[in-house]
Parts: structure tokens; sequence; C-alpha cells
């Protein structure tokens, strides 16, 4: 028993999976994995220097046995001085309502428990009593299912807010450890029910795997931290990348893709899996067919959108790959409409835009005039605006006979979709006067017989 103790403690401090002062809440069902768990944590408290909770969800699957499970871990509780709490949720309802499996409801309410939990009672760590067995059966699943080097590096032993110290244990061993100790663990009926995934390669595939090679689980575990090792590696490369390159602007992810091109395939996956998360929070049910679909459309010239999950999208612009949900609206990113006049200043906050406009006699003309236009203003009849663009909108252009789409104007500029109604335009009537930053309508150049000048100065912040 002592000899597997230290093994337990070593892997903590190998992993660093407890800090010191931290709040720990265990995640106890009643059976042998997360009993052992608090019967260790609890012995061993004072020296990790933590302090302990207990979290149990009764799934109301199970009548009577359920509520004894809970009366049986409120009582260890008590025993051992540490606090309790329960939650009661009918999970398969909860799967009928959202039309999910049990298995995938259970999962659920477990963890909105705990983290409910978590948050208001300013608990640090999750501990949960995954062991090698575990590990093996999640990774094994994930291959059949289709993984990447994510999923293939399972479970981890210390998380943003997870702590697994038993990850380094075969159940075997937990088994032992519970007799040892005189732990009357119990009993889920429910963990013998061939329809749930897991039970299924734990109680049919495992042992046939175990009959090819008695170190199958072991082998699985190994193959796990390898892939943990080389995901750890390639995440650093990845974060470089997207610290000098991917911004989160306005609700979307807007990576700028320079370089990217002539990167790995293995590195470009981890970037556009980085870029999904900055906006979504996380990678839940991004698959590796979503992320090798928008590789393989990067190789490609071509603009695109393309559908993720829950609602978001990818598109491709130029150089700019763009992460977005469907709720990103039009609404949320144009500039306005504004009346604006000579001798006034306009500061827009929000568009990070300020403009100052003056009327000149021609004899008062600077010399050097940074960051402005400037207008006849004696040609413009009616009040000035500064507006987004709206469909339909043309500019006369110097040298042209006709009116230029201003959408066709950006097209050749190569601005992004997504940056076209960030930019202003100054407009007269129907008439678009000036597209800030890029152009203006020669119609209202200054000429030989201007006498006043309109002059517009501009920042961008």
């Amino acid at each position: 028993m002592e000899q597997l103790e230290n093994k337990i403690l070593e892997f903590i401090q190998q992993n660093k999976i407890f800090a010191a002062d931290e709040k720990v809440l265990i995640a106890v069902s009643g059976g042998a994995d997360s009993l052992a768990l608090l019967h260790f944590l609890d012995k061993y408290q004072k020296m990790l220097k933590i302090k302990l909770g207990v979290a149990h969800l009764n799934h109301c699957m199970r009548g009577e046995t359920a509520l004894a499970d809970e009366k049986y871990v409120k009582d260890q509780c008590r025993d051992r001085g540490i606090p309790f709490y329960v939650r009661h949720t009918p999970v398969e309802a909860l799967g009928k309502d959202l039309k999910i499996s049990v298995e995938e409801a259970g999962r659920k309410a477990r963890y909105d428990f705990f983290y409910d939990l978590m948050q208001s009672e300013k608990f640090d760590t999750l501990a949960l009593g995954h062991h090698m067995d575990d590990q093996a059966e999640t990774i094994l699943m994930r291959l059949l299912r289709g993984t990447g080097i994510h999923g293939a590096a399972g479970m981890q032993p210390k998380g943003e807010d997870k702590a697994r110290p038993f990850l380094c244990l075969r159940k075997e061993e937990i088994i032992t450890y519970c007799e040892e100790n005189h732990l009357q663990y119990r009993w889920d009926a429910t963990n013998a029910e061939l329809e749930w995934t897991r039970n299924f390669l734990r109680l049919q595939v495992f042992p046939l795997l175990e009959e090819v090679n008695p170190q199958s689980v072991r082998h699985l575990y190994e193959f796990s931290c390898i892939a943990a090792e080389y995901q750890e590696m390639l995440a650093l490369q990845a974060q470089s990348y997207c610290d000098r390159h991917l911004k989160l602007k306005r609700n979307t992810s807007v990576l700028t893709m320079q370089g990217f091109e002539k990167l790995p395939d293995l590195l470009k996956k981890e970037i556009i899996r980085l870029t999904i998360a900055k906006i979504k929070g996380d990678l839940i049910d991004i698959g590796y067919n979503h992320i090798s679909s928008v590789i393989e459309l990067l190789k490609k010239p071509d603009p695109f959108v393309l559908p993720l999950v829950h609602g978001y999208w990818v598109k491709r612009r130029y150089h700019q790959l763009t992460v977005y949900p469907e709720s990103y609206e039009r609404e949320d990113r144009i500039f306005g409409n504004y009346q604006v006049y000579p001798g006034k200043c306009y500061y827009f906050s929000k568009e990070g835009w300020k403009f100052s406009l003056q009327i000149l006699d021609k004899a008062a003309k600077p010399i050097h005039f940074d960051n402005a236009i400037l207008l006849d203003y004696d040609k413009i009849k009616g009040t000035l605006k500064l507006r987004n663009r709206k469909p339909g909108d043309r500019i006369r252009l110097k040298g042209m006979r006709g009116r230029k789409k201003i959408k066709n104007l950006m097209i050749d500029k190569k601005i992004p979709v997504e940056k076209r109604d960030e930019i202003p335009l100054l407009s007269c009537g129907d008439d678009v006067l000036w597209v800030v930053g890029l152009c203006h309508n020669h119609q209202y150049s200054i000429s030989e017989n201007t006498q006043r000048l309109l002059a517009i100065q501009y920042k961008k912040f």
C-alpha cells in the first residue's frame, strides 16, 4: 500500500497536479475509483497543503439505490470532516429535452454541477478518479470515431481546472487499494449495460485486446503520453504564430496569414484550431474533418465561406481568415449615418475615427496637409454625411467617363469583406464625394476656378 501511495505522490509531484493552498473539489460517485481518491487525498491533504470538498450528483435513475449511494458518500464525508455537496438531476429527462443520449446527458449534468459549485464555493481544481484503463478506453473510442493528435493525447494529469492523480494506476491497483483500506465502494449496475459505448469497449473489446497483448492498456496509455508531448510542442509553435498574426476584432477571430502557406500542414491545423477557439471559446464538436476541410480550401487562391458547428462560420478573403458566429450581423459593423458640418470636429469612438472639417480660402491652401482631403466646397450642394457604403454606391474617378461601383473599387484595392463596412464614405445626397483613405470624387476636385476649399483631416485610432 505504501509503495502504491508513493507512486501516486511521485506522479502528483512530476506533473505539478496540486499547488499549495488550493481548494480541491473531489467528484465522488461512491464507486471504487472516486472513493479511493477521496481516501488518498484526505490522508495526504496536509502534506499536499490542499483543502477538500466533495461533490456527488444523484442522476435520479436508480431509485433507492441511488439514494443509498448518496447517503454513503455523505456519511464518508461526515466521518472525515469534509464538506459535502449534492445535486439531484433527472438525467433521462434531460437527455430527452436536449435530444442527446443518457450517457451524454449524465456527463453534461455532472460537469454543470461541478463547475457551478466551483464558482459558487471558490474551488480551484476538480479532482477526478480517472485511471489508466479509462485513458485507454478514451483513446480507443476517439480513434474509432476519428481524431487527430489532440484526441490521441487523451486526458491530462493536470488541466486548466482538472486534476487526475490516478492516471498512473491500473484499475486493478485501485481495487486492491480499496480492499487493503477496507473501503466498501458502491457498485453502479448501469456500468454493465452494453448499450453505452464505453461499457461495451471495457467489457467486450478490451478483454479481447488483452488476449492479443496483455500490455495493450498500458501501451495505449503510453501512446497518449507521446501524443501529449508532440501536442505540447506543436501548441507552443502555433501560439507563437498566433501571437503575431491572430486578433479578436468585433466579435470575430481574424488571422492574417503572413507566411502561412510555407508552414507544415500539421502546424497549419493547430493554428486553425486556435483561430476557432479564439472566438468560440472551446473546440467542442470541432473535428478533424472541419480542420482538414479548411486546410484543403486554403490551398486554393479562391475566397470561400464554410460552416463549422454551433452556428460558427469560417471565411477566407485575400490574405485573411475570419471565424465568426452566425449572430455577427452587418449592423454590428456599420459606421453609421451622421450629418457633419464645417467648423466642427467629430469623434467616433466605437468606429475608431476622428474627423475635423473646415472651410479655407484658396489662398490659404497649405503646402502640407497630412491625412486630409481637399474638395471644392462651392460645388457641394446639400448636407454632408459620413456613412457606410450601401448597395448601388458609385463614385466618379479621374479619367473615367462613367462612375465606378464602390464594391468594385474595394475589390480592386483588395479590401477584405469584413473590413469594407469599417471604411466611411462622405456623401452629399446621392453623390459619394470621398471614400476615406482611398479616393475622392473627381467631380469635386479643386481647380483653378475654386474659391473655397473644404478641408477634412482624419485620423484612425
